[in-house]
């Protein structure tokens, strides 16, 4: 089995110009495209963009400092916002949301907008068409009829809302905080996956309609075997349930009545469990190499978080990690 990658880089990327034309020009490549229809006062203008990229996803921060009106095209990614300072209106056919310091809301494939804002100061969560498909289909245990679709442009609820912003919080924290356990691709997988199913419990879309997920197709033991083979040959690598139950060659809810029926656990679990095993087996091995921790040692294999990490560990090997580093 090959072994995983330990880190890929965490690079931010700035920009910031004082040419509006240049800002739309950067705002258009970048997010979605538009049309400006009316511009405030330029005199003193400024605009300055962070990006903080992880995985497949990244987290911005944007700052524009003039009124602006423009109409967007469809944008080719979900578009997470989240205001720091002033206020934005957005309206599509059937919407107009109105959004603020503390707000939530998004602009989604398909919905070509009207934009207005006094000043711009928001953090900016862009996930790709991809993933959510991806975690939607995990989630409903079928292909969605006609995909999956968002209904509204706000969370359901204003505890939904504060869960989704406190996600995503945790997450650019993380993201910024020096020697980040999301340098990790595996922890980078996994916290992508999370932020898809935050987003997906959030605001409405068609995966919230759906009745209990029955799945007649038959797994035979011979698509078990192919799929705890393909995670014993690739858990080194940002594998999902969709990958997996692909091996397999059945679908993922599928999959996961098959592996909790046969196994009493889930296909996720699993790879947990055989990440724990090769963790384990790093540490044992590890005890005379220079600058090895527990900690290093964890993140390599997915686990981002060391109190959680010794506790699987205890439970699973009736030590702790550094009982085993040791010796």
């Amino acid at each position: 089995m090959p072994v995983n990658s330990t880190t890929t880089a965490l690079t931010r990327s700035e920009f910031a110009t004082a040419d509006p034309d240049a800002a739309h020009h950067y705002m258009s490549n970048v997010y979605v495209g538009h049309r400006v229809q009316q511009q405030g006062s330029t005199a003193g203008f400024t605009f300055a963009t962070t990006r903080d990229p992880v995985g497949e996803m990244s987290i911005d921060h944007v700052r524009h400092s003039s009124g602006t009106s423009c109409v967007t095209e469809s944008p080719d990614q979900h578009i997470f916002l989240f205001p720091n300072a002033g206020c934005i209106e957005v309206s599509t056919k059937r919407e107009h949301v109105r959004l603020a310091k503390g707000d939530a809301g998004c602009h989604h494939v398909d919905w070509p907008m009207t934009v207005n804002w006094d000043i711009l100061d928001l953090f900016v969560l862009s996930l790709p068409v991809e993933v959510l498909n991806r975690v939607a289909d995990e989630r409903a245990g079928c292909g969605l009829a006609g995909g999956l679709r968002f209904e509204a442009m706000t969370p359901i609820s204003r505890a939904m809302a504060r869960y989704w912003r406190s996600t995503v919080s945790y997450v650019h924290r993380e993201l910024v905080a020096p020697g980040s356990t999301l340098s990790s691709p595996l922890i980078q997988a996994t916290t992508t996956d999370l932020v898809a199913i935050a987003a997906l419990s959030t605001f409405p879309n068609t995966t919230m309609t759906l009745g209990p997920a029955r799945d007649s197709e038959r797994v035979a033991p011979t698509a078990l075997r192919r799929a705890v083979a393909y995670i014993d040959a690739h858990a080194a690598e940002p594998i999902t349930l969709t990958d997996i139950a692909a091996a397999a060659r059945v679908g993922p809810r599928a999959l996961q009545q098959a592996f909790t029926r046969h196994y009493d656990t889930t296909p996720t679990n699993y790879l947990r469990r055989i990440r724990l095993e090769h963790a384990h087996r790093q540490l044992q091995s590890a005890g005379a190499t220079r600058g090895e921790t527990v900690a290093s040692i964890a993140r390599r294999w997915g686990f981002a978080h060391p109190g959680r990490f010794a506790a699987a560990y205890r439970r699973q090997f009736g030590r702790t990690p550094q009982q085993t580093l040791r010796g």
